[in-house]
């Protein structure tokens, strides 16, 4: 009965420490899209998805869709190939997409939303005033800035999570001019 025990604790420890390993090392959007600082997995929804990128995704709650509904975008880095900060500024610029529905939404690093005085947590055409192909750009800091201001953790780093629901055909394959630029100011 003892050894009965001591096996199955052994085999839950074991177990765990696996689980946890396989989480935290699982890479949900191994795909750098050349030039830019954006990764992507278009394998999410997919049969060909991978169980530890599903376990992954399900503990993130990021992602949920597959490619023919959105293509999910993160950056962890600006453009220069430095870690998104909180203590620093960064301009984010684009073009808006030949679609509806897109966003830009920043996480902290256990991409949870970041709270804020304002409730402001991401950007899309609306809330930026934009039409499908018309330029926009804001800032991200953790200090109050004028303009369109999205704000960042008062620490730490940040993740951003730019979505682009039903991608049209023309978006794939996809190009490093279709994505947004982050420029540290």
């Amino acid at each position: 009965m003892k050894r009965t025990f001591w096996l199955a604790l052994i085999a839950i420890v074991l177990g765990s420490i696996l689980g946890y390993c396989v989480l935290s090392f699982t890479n949900l959007t191994p795909n750098t899209i050349e030039g830019t600082s954006w990764k992507t997995n278009l394998q999410i929804g997919k049969p060909s998805e991978s169980v530890f990128q599903k376990a992954k995704r399900t503990k993130v709650g990021v992602f949920a869709l597959p490619q023919e509904e959105v293509v999910y975008f993160m950056a962890v880095e600006d453009d220069e190939g430095n870690t998104l900060k909180a203590d620093q500024r960064y301009e984010i610029t684009g073009i808006a997409p030949e679609t509806n529905i897109w966003s830009i939404t920043l996480y902290d690093d256990q991409y949870r939303l970041v709270q804020n005085s304002i409730k402001r947590y991401h950007f899309n055409a609306t809330t930026l005033g934009v039409d499908l192909g018309e330029a926009y750009s804001f800032t991200i800091s953790s200090e109050k800035a004028m303009g369109n201001w999205l704000p960042a953790p008062q620490e730490g780093k940040f993740v951003l999570c730019y979505r682009v629901y039903q991608p049209p055909a023309l978006f794939f394959p996809i190009q490093a001019s279709a994505l947004p630029r982050i420029r540290k100011l």
